[in-house]
């Protein structure tokens, strides 16, 4: 396992072990120890993958038949757009896909192996959908992450015109 001054030496040359993005906050000390707890925990949940969760990915990868959920609802053109504005980040995770949770596991821990709850999608989109980045842009934006999966449920036919986020938020975290 990577220790801190390694961690420390590559947050210094503007490399993000944990594919975060990067600000002049990437260079204070403070910011680099807590960085590092997060990585350590994440690193440390990925080698507790269980077998619960093994079968609910294949599951949403059959549902979802491989392809990124995401890019089902968005135009050529803008998919074009966001490459290239993004190329490097995008490159990076291009053809990675991965299960996201809609309602985060964060807010509601029980629904981490509801298969309802997840959706197959790429991983820079997932990055962005979970930080509510604009995916053109690369700005926050207040409720980004609950329009977008509004957008990709009611396109993609899994709910109705009348369901929204807030509504399967309700019925879910009763």
């Amino acid at each position: 396992m990577i220790e801190y001054n390694e961690f420390k030496e590559n947050c210094n040359k503007k490399f993000c072990l944990r594919k975060t993005f990067i600000s002049n906050n990437c260079l204070k000390e403070s910011k680099q120890k807590k960085c590092f707890e997060k990585y350590i925990e994440k690193i440390s949940r990925d080698f507790k993958i269980d077998d619960k969760w093994k079968e609910v990915q294949k599951q949403v990868w059959k549902r979802d038949r491989g392809e990124c959920q995401v890019e089902k609802i968005l135009s050529t053109e803008l998919i074009n757009i966001i490459r290239k504005q993004f190329f490097i980040l995008y490159t990076k995770y291009d053809g990675k896909l991965d299960c996201m949770h809609i309602i985060p596991r964060s807010i509601a821990p029980h629904l981490v192996y509801d298969v309802d709850n997840i959706i197959l999608g790429g991983r820079f989109y997932h990055s962005f959908i979970d930080k509510n980045l604009d995916f053109t842009t690369g700005k926050y934006e207040k409720d980004f992450r609950e329009r977008m999966f509004n957008r990709i449920m009611h396109e993609t036919g899994r709910w109705g015109k009348e369901y929204c986020y807030e509504d399967f938020k309700g019925d879910k975290c009763k």
